[in-house]
């Protein structure tokens, strides 16, 4: 409120300074003049530290060494939210209170981002995410790419849903191509620093080149290193 001072607000705080035995302060009478958002929730249940214990909130004997929030009502439609709900923001990973008091909630979906409690939407159908962050809904197609890293058709539907194989499953045709690209093996060593070789035989050719020949070297050694972690 420091810019928005009206006349009636200098002359009640000018009234309250002159006539309180307290002589009441700036600040004080700042805080007594915002206005405080109601909280727009209620903690139901808790679980107790790493454990799958989940108890009322309001039976919590505050004995436990740390709780989580397990689930909570959204008091302006009275719905109830948990630990692994569906929601348009991605499955409810984590809830928590911040120094303002207010509800905010993670997901699987939201790459680190958080939302509050009203932006929630009960979704249906919501079957998985894709590796490309992409949510499937019922009638929804998607990519497959196998554990060879190729493709193996465009379905619908969990019958085709099988990531114990170690199947990847994106939105779009190109996205599991782009991951085909980036991560089938397709080049040797030699091919790879083959086109990034630097005519290193005439030293003045470049005025890194003995800094760079060493670099090449060492990252030579690196990558055949993890190849033959590889080969294991």
């Amino acid at each position: 409120m420091d810019n928005n001072w009206t006349d009636k607000d200098m002359m009640e705080f000018a009234e309250q300074y002159r006539f309180s035995s307290s002589r009441i302060s700036l600040e004080i009478y700042k805080k007594s003049k915002e206005v405080k958002k109601e909280k727009d929730y209620e903690i139901l249940k808790l679980r107790i530290g790493n454990t799958e214990h989940i108890v009322d909130a309001d039976k919590s004997d505050g004995t436990a060494k740390e709780y989580h929030i397990h689930s909570v009502k959204r008091l302006s439609d009275n719905s109830t939210w948990a630990i692994g709900d569906k929601t348009n923001c991605g499955v409810i990973t984590k809830f928590e209170i911040n120094d303002n008091n207010c509800l905010i909630v993670s997901t699987d979906y939201s790459l680190g981002l958080v939302y509050g409690i009203s932006a929630l939407q009960k979704v249906k159908g919501y079957l998985f995410i894709t590796e490309d962050n992409v949510i499937i809904y019922e009638g929804d197609y998607y990519y497959s790419v196998n554990n060879k890293f190729c493709h193996s058709g465009k379905n619908n539907g969990l019958g085709w849903y099988h990531p114990e194989t170690g199947e990847k499953y994106f939105s779009t045709m190109d996205a599991a191509s782009e991951y085909i690209l980036c991560n089938k093996p397709l080049l040797s060593l030699n091919e790879v620093f083959s086109k990034c070789n630097v005519d290193y035989s005439h030293p003045d050719s470049h005025p890194l080149a003995a800094s760079l020949k060493k670099l090449k070297i060492l990252r030579f050694e690196e990558l055949k290193e993890l190849a033959k972690q590889k080969l294991k």
